[in-house]
């Protein structure tokens, strides 16, 4: 045990100045006082000063907070091993002496208890006791406990400077957060939402484990252990809800501290208690509004000891912003319970209106709507964004900023309505009404729309404004086009049937007849005819083969084939025809292509009419074709380029078409380009061109990894 060795001291002072009067101690006193407003901080070493004046270390202060009536707050300096031991216990001797001291009451049943006990010197202001003083060490003479106790009256009223300075400054925060509190409480039509900012404000505002809150609307009590999420709540439903202590306090409307649950009758642990929480000591407190009776709101458990007088007004303070604000959220409950069917009938109403300009505007043609005047009463967003005059100006348009203006004005950019406008005669006849509109757009091709007008009748049926709604009929137009012409292709695919079948008999019987006359006539002029007459008829059979093969329906087979295989027999039929022109063919086929799936023999067709048509290009004159393979991720390339005269950008356009081809008069039916492309097409491929004039033309046919010929 620590056991500092003390001067032998009489009943009389030593010689010299005595402590309480030396100015210098007093004013270090002071000066170590008033260094922070925080008296914890600066007591200790005070109170460490002070002993040393009289040889002496080791002693222990408890202090009494203005109005508290919990437990003392407990300061120490230098305590020996034995009393650091009994500081943390609060039923210990050496705490329970200096709480008796500190209550005034007697404290010599303790004394005995305390080893090394020098005495108990209180620490006074000029009016009241703030704390005691505690010493260690061999017992105080007389001059030593005047002395000291003489010096402590500095401590004493600097602490109570301190303690007041703190306790103001306290209850300026929790003044501000009640003011905080009352603000969002009275926001709050939610019970549960209330309930979450009132456990926001117990633990701001009070130091507490637990709360429960009855309310008499439902019978029930809410409960919450406080270290939970705000928002989690326990409920209990109880059939008396006059039982237990909050019963009693929402029935008398009188708060009460209990600073020990064992001790009072009327706490009833199932409707009082808090779940998973060993209830000590609570404060309950009526919550009360307009002179109703709304229930009690119950708190257990202050953190560092009992309940006082500041707690019980502070929670007084904060139940009735509770009950304000749960009183106007039943007032606002039962006006919803009393218009329940009007609010039930305006949320359909909503519903109603929300479906309704959902489908209004999630229709993809424009629709508006115009009164008498062409203003705008509504639209949907198509409407709104659809360029009537150039395009991309109506992209970014809202409805909202055109209602209310002329519809010919913001949709059409003119000055009067538009020519041929069914909207006025929709009003006057009262009948729906119907024409075809064609619109030249800057920027775009034309379009062309129909146009409805359907009118809408007030109470007297008399057609007050006027729908409107438009079908952009361009694409089909297009295909009504498209499909007229593919039955004209039909016919003419018929009559080429017929037509090839009556005529290539007599052609065979004319080329075979011609050719031997070449062989028996003499005379050179008449082979010479007789050659010409032969060349005709097998020119005639090249167009009724090339018709043929436009106008027949291909069956494709879906079988294993090699590019490369069908690249080389195309290019070995078309070399053979090259003999006596100066075009070379050079192919660079590339080794790592995988087997594809799909017709060979139609691609071998492709391949040939690509290369003749090359061939063809070149007119006798001297030139060169290659032929080019590439594996380009999950598709193959095949390139076939000439350096040929090229194909000028206006007829590159309509390469692909049907009957048109760059060729002389007689020289092409234009119908082999429109084959191959149905070819690519039906393998999921796709073939594009690209010519410069005077340097050449390429033509470049992609063929999907996987696909397979439809």
């Amino acid at each position: 045990m620590y056991n500092p060795t003390y001067p032998v001291t009489g009943s009389m002072p030593p010689d010299g100045l005595e402590p309480q009067d030396d100015l210098t101690l007093i004013d270090a006193l002071i000066e170590i006082l008033t260094a922070s407003p925080n008296v914890e901080m600066t007591l200790p070493a005070a109170v460490e000063r002070l002993l040393a004046a009289y040889n002496r270390r080791g002693a222990l202060l408890a202090l009494d907070p203005p109005g508290s009536h919990g437990a003392a707050s407990i300061l120490y300096v230098d305590l020996p091993p034995a009393w650091l031991e009994m500081v943390p216990d609060r039923g210990s001797p050496l705490i329970r002496l200096a709480e008796a001291a500190l209550a005034g009451d007697a404290f010599d049943a303790y004394e005995g208890s305390v080893p090394d006990l020098a005495g108990v010197v209180p620490i006074n202001t000029s009016a009241l006791q703030v704390g005691v003083l505690v010493v260690h060490g061999a017992p105080l003479t007389d001059w030593e406990r005047r002395g000291i106790q003489a010096l402590t009256r500095y401590i004493g009223s600097t602490t109570r400077l301190g303690q007041w300075y703190a306790a103001a400054h306290d209850q300026r925060l929790e003044l501000a957060k009640l003011n905080r509190l009352s603000e969002v409480l009275s926001a709050q039509p939610d019970l549960d939402e209330i309930l979450a900012t009132l456990s926001e404000g117990l633990l701001q505002l009070l130091r507490v484990q637990g709360a429960a809150v009855l309310l008499l609307d439902f019978e029930s009590v809410w409960k919450k252990d406080l270290s939970d999420p705000p928002e989690m709540w326990s409920v209990v439903y109880h059939p008396q809800s006059d039982a237990g202590l909050l019963g009693e306090v929402a029935r008398t409307r009188r708060a009460v501290i209990v600073p020990d649950v064992t001790a009072e009758p009327r706490y009833l642990p199932a409707t009082d208690g808090v779940g998973g929480l060993a209830v000590r000591n609570v404060v309950c407190v009526p919550l009360v509004a307009r002179d109703q009776r709304l229930g009690a709101l119950l708190v257990a458990n202050k953190e560092g000891g009992g309940f006082d007088d500041g707690d019980l007004e502070l929670l007084t303070s904060l139940a009735a912003l509770v009950a304000n604000a749960y009183y106007t959220a039943r007032l606002i409950n039962r006006l919803k319970e009393a218009s329940g069917e009007v609010e039930a009938s305006r949320v359909e109403i909503q519903q109603s209106r929300r479906t309704l300009l959902a489908l209004f505007d999630g229709i993809p043609n424009p629709l508006y709507i115009v009164d008498g005047e062409y203003t705008l009463i509504a639209l949907n967003k198509t409407a709104a964004r659809t360029d009537r005059v150039r395009a991309g100006e109506a992209a970014k348009r809202e409805p909202k900023d055109l209602v209310g203006r002329r519809c010919y004005q913001v949709l059409y950019r003119r000055k009067e309505p538009c020519e041929g406008c069914r909207v006025a005669e929709t009003l006057r006849s009262g009948a729906s009404q119907h024409r075809e509109l064609r619109q030249v757009i800057e920027g775009e091709k034309p379009r062309n729309w129909e146009v409805d007008t359907y009118p809408i009748r007030n109470d007297r049926g008399e057609a007050v404004q006027v729908i409107v709604a438009e079908v952009d009929v361009t694409q089909r137009r297009e295909l009504e086009r498209s499909l007229e012409q593919s039955k004209q292709l039909a016919a003419i695919g018929e009559f080429a049937a017929l037509f090839v079948h009556q005529v290539r008999n007599p052609l065979v019987a004319v080329v075979a007849n011609a050719q031997l006359l070449m062989r028996e006539l003499r005379d050179e002029d008449q082979k010479g005819m007789a050659s010409d007459i032969a060349e005709a008829g097998m020119m005639a059979s090249r167009v009724l083969e090339d018709v043929m093969n436009f106008a027949r329906k291909d069956d494709f087979v879906n079988e294993p084939y090699d590019v490369n295989a069908t690249v080389r027999k195309a290019v070995n039929v078309i070399e053979a025809s090259l003999r006596d022109l100066p075009i070379t063919i050079d192919c660079d086929l590339a080794a790592d292509l995988p087997e594809m799936f799909g017709d060979g023999q139609h691609l071998i067709d492709v391949w040939q009419n690509l290369l003749a048509n090359a061939r063809d290009a070149f007119e006798g004159a001297a030139g060169s074709v290659s032929v080019h393979t590439r594996l380009a991720g999950e598709v193959v390339q095949v390139h076939v380029r000439d350096t040929g005269p090229g194909i000028a950008e206006d007829k590159l356009v309509k390469i692909f078409q049907p009957f048109f081809t760059t060729k002389k008069r007689g020289k092409g039916t234009g119908l082999g380009l429109a084959f191959v492309r149905r070819i690519v097409e039906a393998h999921r491929g796709r073939i594009t061109v690209a010519s410069t004039v005077g340097q050449g033309t390429t033509f470049t046919v992609v063929l999907p990894i996987n696909g397979h010929s439809s």
